[in-house]
């Protein structure tokens, strides 16, 4: 393994240079990669399942406790502009619909931007018949999902790293250390001076 650029890296190559402390910075950098390449998919996997599950059971509430009706924007109305900036294709309106228990029921709802007055969209409510979010879809379920094993495998890099670059500094001023140490013997070789 001598010469070659595994050994270099690792402090394998017989460097007399090298000094513990660089051994120890660069074995404590391959520890904790080992450990995040490791331990995110282990991690990861209980994780992802935990917020599957939460998603799931989230997805499943919503769905037997969300109604889609018809809300109609009443004539001489006008979308508010607030929720049009920045592209967003929704304006909230004052509008009408009828609750899941059929009675009547008026509000201001999230429509899309080109609704007429007079015009009708979809509206998502609750069991009351106010207005709610459309529930959780299958693909949403699946991007939390994935978020949660990202979030895991990310708690874990800063719970290593953090740690990693503490012990790096402590290194690091170790080594300023040492070298101050050597410089002073070999300055006064080297300069001449006493």
């Amino acid at each position: 393994m001598h010469g070659t650029w595994a050994a270099r890296l690792l402090g394998l190559d017989g460097n007399e240079l090298r000094r513990r402390v660089d051994r120890a910075r660069v074995w404590g950098t391959v520890a904790a990669v080992l450990v995040v390449l490791i331990g995110a998919p282990i991690l990861a996997r209980p994780v992802m399942g935990m917020v599957h599950d939460s998603a799931a059971r989230t997805a499943y509430a919503q769905a037997q406790h969300r109604h889609r009706v018809v809300a109609v924007l009443p004539q001489g109305a006008s979308p508010s502009a607030s929720m049009a900036m920045m592209g967003n294709p929704t304006v909230r309106v004052p509008a009408r619909w009828r609750a899941p228990d059929g009675s009547l029921r008026r509000g201001t709802v999230p429509m899309a931007d080109d609704v007429r007055p007079g015009g009708t969209a979809p509206v998502w409510v609750d069991d009351r018949g106010d207005p709610a979010t459309k529930p959780l879809t299958a693909s949403q379920v699946r991007g939390q999902t994935v978020m949660g094993g990202i979030g895991a495998g990310f708690g874990l890099l800063t719970l290593v790293g953090f740690p990693l670059l503490v012990f790096r500094r402590r290194l690091d001023h170790r080594a300023y250390e040492r070298w101050e140490i050597e410089w002073a013997i070999m300055e006064p070789r080297w300069t001449r001076r006493k």
